[in-house]
């Protein structure tokens, strides 16, 4: 049971946490804008609240720690590379300070007169510019529960005023206008984003009858090809002229396989770009136990490499660790970070190197490349959906979220970290499984087939 309820709150911190990611990577310059609105805004407002139109309460400390925490907001471009990916957790709780909680501890230390009533209503709508609908509320909800323990303090006062009970319905109709008219928005862009699902899925179908025609044609001419080299070697017993030489008979033959291998990883490219594009669900039901080793073995097996490609990539399994999970969905995953790693040494005399090893914390597959890494702006959002760092060599942005959907449907997380000409590692943990959950599902699979019972690294 506490496990369950772990596990579903880490789940929900997630979600959130990819929202708010989402919600800003389609505009990066937002926050950097608001940080600079509020730098100019919380000393400006103090000099007008505190001297041009006094208010009944003011404080310089908190107007200061406001202006000293949106300095980071606003400056994103100088934050050094090794910190750029906690630039939006900051952002998230330095605005939850400077917004909903000062506006709401001035509003009460005010007593909850017009000037901050109005500045209220402003900061709850401008809230939901800055956060998704999800974490919104959440924040607006955070904002007034610390801003009444601020106010307690500096008060003295245990009790909340009549008056701002009375706002509550107010605002509470406000919060629930925004959500219901941002709830409408998030179905139709929903139901936008299942035609296109749709429309991608039909397209890749599509694809596969003539592939599969090119493979047919393709092994029965090499068929044909057997026939055509004996009679060829026939005729050129007897002198005939106008007959293939062995290297044109050998060309022809390399021709055929060449067509065949390219149809072969045409289909595996549409086999990725539907399994990316698919919502799966993550039943306990459907994870079993498997050996990440063979995962790493299928993947690599699998995968179709260009010439030479093969070559660069070192496999360096140091503990071959049992994982809980979808064996074809974590070699799709592989598949992504392996094309990445690819696409970015491509034309180079780069180095890919896939790794598995057990820590204290738990177990990691990291994928590493000595490409020319990714620029420091793009780290926040890498696993976005349609963002990507590889646009200019035909990177679309899905495989990755696909990566980070996948490795949080099994309990675990995904990182990324990138130097600029030194390249980029994937980072993959997983939670080490308890021996006793091992021999269960081994005594399990016994039961279910007694004659033949499943290796535990099979699943």
């Amino acid at each position: 049971m506490g496990r369950a309820l772990l596990s579903r709150l880490r789940n929900l911190v997630r979600r959130l946490r990819g929202a708010y990611v989402e919600y800003h990577a389609v505009s990066a310059y937002k926050l950097p804008a608001t940080g600079l609105l509020a730098l100019i805004a919380f000393p400006f407002y103090y000099f007008i609240w505190a001297y041009v139109f006094p208010q009944p309460y003011e404080n310089l400390t908190l107007r200061v720690v406001g202006t000293a925490l949106c300095i980071p907001v606003a400056l994103r471009r100088y934050w050094p590379r090794h910190l750029i990916t906690y630039y939006l957790p900051y952002c998230y709780w330095s605005l939850l300070f400077v917004g909903p909680v000062f506006f709401t501890l001035m509003l009460l230390m005010n007593g909850e007169n017009s000037v901050w009533l109005m500045s209220e209503t402003a900061i709850i709508l401008f809230t939901f510019l800055l956060y998704d609908l999800a974490n919104g509320v959440l924040v607006s909800i955070l904002g007034v529960l610390i801003a009444l323990i601020g106010y307690w303090l500096l008060s003295g006062q245990i009790d909340v005023p009549t008056e701002f009970l009375l706002l509550l319905p107010v605002y509470g109709f406000i919060l629930s206008a925004v959500v219901f008219l941002s709830h409408s928005e998030r179905v139709i862009a929903r139901d936008k984003l299942i035609a296109a699902r749709a429309l991608a899925s039909s397209i890749a179908h599509e694809m596969r009858t003539p592939l599969l025609g090119i493979r047919l044609d393709a092994n029965k001419t090499r068929d044909h090809l057997e026939r055509l080299s004996a009679v060829n070697q026939w005729a050129q017993e007897r002198g005939y002229d106008h007959t293939l030489s062995d290297r044109d008979m050998v060309a022809l033959s390399g021709a055929l396989q060449r067509v065949d291998k390219h149809a072969v990883a045409a289909n595996l490219v549409i086999d990725m770009l539907l399994t990316n594009l698919r919502d799966e669900s993550y039943s306990q039901e459907r994870m079993k136990f498997y050996a990440i080793a063979s995962t790493i073995d299928e993947a690599v097996g699998r995968f179709q490499f260009r010439p030479g490609e093969r070559e660069l990539i070192e496999v360096r399994v140091c503990d071959n660790f049992i994982y809980q999970g979808v064996e074809i969905l974590m070699v799709h995953v592989i598949f992504n970070l392996v094309k990445n790693a690819l696409r970015a040494v491509a034309g180079g005399d780069g180095q890919i190197l896939i790794e598995a090893r057990t820590t204290s914390a738990g177990h990691i597959l990291s994928i590493t490349d000595t490409g020319p890494g990714l620029e420091a702006a793009t780290l926040p959002y890498i696993f976005v959906p349609f963002v990507t760092g590889h646009a200019a060599t035909g990177g679309t942005g899905i495989g990755l979220s696909f990566c980070r959907r996948v490795v949080e449907g099994f309990d675990g997380s995904i990182s990324c970290s990138s130097e600029l000409g030194k390249g980029t590692s994937f980072e993959i943990r997983l939670p080490i499984v308890e021996a006793k959950r091992l021999d269960a599902a081994d005594a399990a699979s016994a039961l279910s087939s007694p004659a033949m019972p499943q290796a535990r690294s099979g699943g």
